[in-house]
């Protein structure tokens, strides 16, 4: 979409998503500066949302169709500082219409990941999540560590006896590379990594070629799950939502 070019009847013509993207960046622009330490509420349509939050995330307008943005789905950003860019915090949480998960068009297949952070749940959390996924065919579930594997068995319950693979976070990337590799074009399989925030962040910038910086404006929350559907067959992959089901669920941010 960044390359696509629209005649105009007048001059050289226009690129409509880059100019989305100089637009956007100049909404942070203004409002930055006049609401520091105060929270907006932005409603909009999705493909401005997507170009909000990456925009605000410092990234360009290839990264428009690697968001997904749901009709109602809430997405925050906590900006430190305006000179600093922002973190995503929350992205895309469609829980409140009754969803499990971010919904894929019919027929989609590949690989979802679905990456939980190896935090220590309390026990709302616990059954919050566990009721997202209990609809869910889980196909394998990769645990990074002993935190990773307690995470899983809490949270998948018996699911994991019979799918769990303990890895090593040494050998993460590779064995995820190898399962894309092998997915099927004629199913959906969904895949559950359980590794700590950090080493999740590292899977994130791997899958969507960021830098080391910008995947850590990605933050991980537990217990929440962050769903990326990777289609294969060189179609990029999707980040679907982010830290959905996360604990004390705010629009503000973390209540006290």
């Amino acid at each position: 979409p960044n390359h696509f070019r629209m005649p105009l009847a007048y001059g050289a013509g226009d690129f409509p998503v880059r100019s989305l993207y100089r637009r956007a960046r100049q909404v942070w622009q203004d409002l930055l500066p006049a609401y520091a330490g105060k929270s907006i509420l932005l409603v909009t349509h999705g493909g401005t949302g997507r170009a909000l939050i990456t925009t605000a995330l410092g990234l360009g307008p290839k990264y428009f169709h690697s968001l997904q943005q749901s009709n109602c789905g809430i997405s925050r950003l906590r900006f430190l500082a305006p000179e600093d860019g922002a973190q995503l915090e929350l992205l895309n949480d469609t829980a409140h219409l009754g969803d499990r998960l971010p919904k894929l068009k019919e027929g989609r297949t590949g690989v979802r990941l679905l990456l939980i952070p190896a935090m220590e749940p309390t026990p709302g959390d616990l059954r919050q999540v566990s009721s997202a996924l209990e609809r869910v065919a889980v196909d394998q579930v990769f645990a990074v560590g002993p935190a990773g594997g307690a995470a899983a068995s809490r949270i998948l319950q018996y699911r994991t006896k019979e799918f769990t693979q303990q890895v090593s976070e040494d050998v993460l990337g590779s064995v995820v590379n190898e399962m894309l590799e092998s997915g099927s074009d004629k199913e959906l399989c969904h895949v559950v990594l359980a590794a700590s925030p950090a080493c999740l962040q590292g899977v994130l910038q791997e899958r969507f070629g960021l830098t080391k910086s910008a995947a850590e404006t990605l933050i991980l929350t537990g217990p929440g799950i962050t769903p990326v559907h990777c289609p294969g067959h060189g179609v990029p992959p999707v980040l679907q939502a982010m830290n959905i089901f996360e604990r004390q669920f705010g629009l503000m941010g973390v209540q006290p």
